[in-house]
């Protein structure tokens, strides 16, 4: 598998509401900065894919454009989802439903080491969801 192959199904797996297969395309020193105001681990990441699936029921994660140079893939990744129910992300306040249709296309780099994704970084594209809920 390739490492942009690796980055197409770590976002499937988001998008299949499978956090257990996501966590196993993850390296167990995984990092995510970009997304919150904290550098996430592995586990808070997946706490916070839990709390969209949640509150999204319709949550997607879809690349797009992705090149690979050497253990790097970068490309664009388009996030949506429907805040149709309690969304409760860690460290921030619970939002009852708003209805509101989210969504957002971010430019994404990603590391891979021995076919899993070690780093994950996020450049938010505006509105970012947060600010599309009205927390920003």
């Amino acid at each position: 598998m390739s490492n942009a192959d690796t980055a197409t199904a770590f976002a499937a797996a988001l998008s299949a509401h499978d956090p257990d297969k996501a966590a196993a395309l993850m390296t167990d020193d995984f990092t995510a900065t970009g997304l919150a105001p904290i550098t996430m681990t592995k586990e808070i990441f997946l706490a916070g894919q839990r709390a969209w699936y949640a509150g999204c029921p319709d949550w997607t994660v879809t690349p797009g454009g992705l090149t690979e140079s050497g253990a790097t893939v970068n490309g664009k990744v388009t996030i949506t989802g429907t805040h149709t129910s309690t969304l409760s992300l860690p460290g921030a306040p619970t939002l009852p439903p708003t209805g509101k249709r989210l969504t957002s296309t971010d430019d994404a780099t990603m590391t891979i080491r021995d076919g899993k994704v070690a780093v994950l970084a996020i450049t938010q594209g505006t509105p970012t969801l947060m600010q599309q809920l009205g927390l920003e």
